[in-house]
């Protein structure tokens, strides 16, 4: 727990004596920065850009070690590479996080909870957490525009659809600060979602890697082991956790007294339907991972691999 200190959260003053350590840093750093709301609501968006500006510098610092270690300049290999990392790098910072708001036990699992009912520390937690989700959100669709312009690419199905799961994703998480409910369905989807994006990222990595340095034996090993231990653990969460996750929380918000009292029915339904959305569009990858456990060592991904004309390297040209 936290060494004890003043909460001035709400009227009185209260000890975060009783806030998880993992989740101290957080709601020290949400208090510490100056608020600024959307217009006409209480959502605050000052913890997003800072979370935004963040990744952004992270971001930097690793493409220029992946130039220093040899990575191609002007090749999507590498700002894809830098993306994936940026992104292990955001999923790492999260995932402990909302894992502690969620079984933590302050607050009890209702998917439609309302975020008042909840200690102040918990509610400043949980607005940190949200707010940095959105601002990677918002790095990563503004360096898909950024990687597009800078490499003289097109943008594809693929972008459009990145795009679009980050849209909906900020939609589905910014709703739920506006309404003060609904934080536990967003945060659930978020923990599914992330848990595995470590090792999916890596591994995104990886498999660029053992182009570049094809003589590289540990580098080739490191990819096996990534690709297999990330199917190992991408298809039990989204062939059998996540659904039942999402069935809950459907139940939950559209299906109780209680879950449509505390949010809008309209806006559960939306919620609802994106949770479904996405666990459908994961089906070519739930189909891809099972495949890969059958495979075990030998890699889908492997270093002839063809990802199209936009990864070409000049060596293959």
């Amino acid at each position: 727990m936290c060494p004890s200190e003043k909460d001035a959260n709400g009227g009185g003053k209260k000890s975060l004596s009783s806030t998880p350590r993992m989740l101290c840093p957080w709601v020290k750093l949400y208090r510490s920065i100056p608020k600024v709301f959307l217009p006409g609501t209480h959502v605050d968006i000052s913890f997003v850009l800072v979370s935004c500006l963040a990744l952004i510098c992270v971001r930097l610092v690793v493409i220029r070690i992946l130039l220093a270690c040899g990575w191609p300049e002007r090749s999507k290999m590498t700002t894809d590479a830098a993306a994936s990392l940026t992104s292990v790098t955001h999923s790492l910072l999260l995932v402990p996080g909302v894992g502690a708001c969620l079984f933590c036990g302050a607050v009890p699992y209702v998917p439609s909870a309302k975020l008042d009912d909840a200690p102040g520390w918990y509610q400043d937690a949980v607005s940190a957490l949200l707010c940095l989700c959105t601002g990677y959100m918002l790095f990563d669709s503004i360096f898909l525009y950024v990687d597009s312009v800078a490499l003289d690419h097109h943008w594809t199905d693929f972008e459009w659809l990145v795009l679009g799961h980050h849209v909906a994703t900020v939609l589905y998480m910014t709703s739920c600060r506006a309404v003060r409910a609904g934080h536990i369905s967003t945060m659930i989807l978020i923990f599914m979602g992330e848990f595995t994006n470590p090792l999916m990222n890596s591994m995104f990595t990886t498999r660029f890697a053992i182009k570049i340095f094809r003589e590289n034996a540990a580098v080739h090993s490191l990819h096996a082991w990534l690709e297999f231990l990330y199917a190992c653990s991408y298809a039990p969460i989204r062939i059998a956790i996540g659904p039942v996750c999402s069935a809950h929380l459907s139940y939950d918000l559209l299906f109780t007294k209680t879950g449509r009292e505390r949010v809008p029915v309209w806006l559960s339904a939306i919620w609802v339907a994106l949770c479904w959305i996405v666990i459908a569009g994961s089906l070519p990858w739930m189909e891809e991972a099972v495949d890969m456990i059958r495979d075990g060592l030998a890699v889908k991904f492997h270093v002839d691999y063809d990802y199209g004309e936009r990864y070409r390297l000049v060596s293959e040209l």
